[in-house]
């Protein structure tokens, strides 16, 4: 009897000690957290035992969500710049719009509105010369 108490409690020793291994070159995603130290804690409250948490590990946790949060912000930073680049391009299209002869104010705003769903025949529209852009519009409003 002794023996199995002995056993059991080297294996829950054991279980412990491999729940808190942390790898450096493990992710957020690719970690375990299926046993948070919050589960530890109050398995090790009713066995009476206390293990302090590792520095390195809380180091290493918090260098992959500062890494985590710098990723993001250069995303954010990128989309941010993108839709900047948008909206500069959408108010040239405007001026360019208003400059086209024969081109009503109607047919000029519901252009203003569908042309930057389509970059690519923005760009088409851009460096079309001032005389067919007329025929352009018409014939993009036709189709789209």
């Amino acid at each position: 009897m002794a023996q199995e108490t002995e056993r059991e409690a080297a294996d829950q020793d054991a279980e412990m000690e491999s729940n808190n291994v942390v790898q450096d070159d493990v992710g957020l995603d690719e970690m375990d957290v299926s046993t948070t130290p919050s589960m530890l804690s109050k398995r090790r409250r009713k066995s009476g035992e206390y293990e302090p948490i590792s520095a390195d590990c809380i180091i290493s946790a918090a260098k992959l969500i500062g890494d985590g949060i710098r990723e993001a912000g250069k995303d954010l930073s990128r989309s941010i710049g993108s839709e900047m680049v948008i909206q500069e391009k959408v108010q040239e299209l405007d001026i360019i719009l208003g400059e086209i002869d024969g081109l009503t104010e109607e047919e000029r705003d519901i252009a203003l509105s569908k042309i930057p769903d389509h970059p690519a025949q923005m760009l088409v529209f851009g460096s079309l010369p001032p005389h067919r852009k007329l025929a352009w519009v018409r014939r993009f409003l036709s189709s789209h």
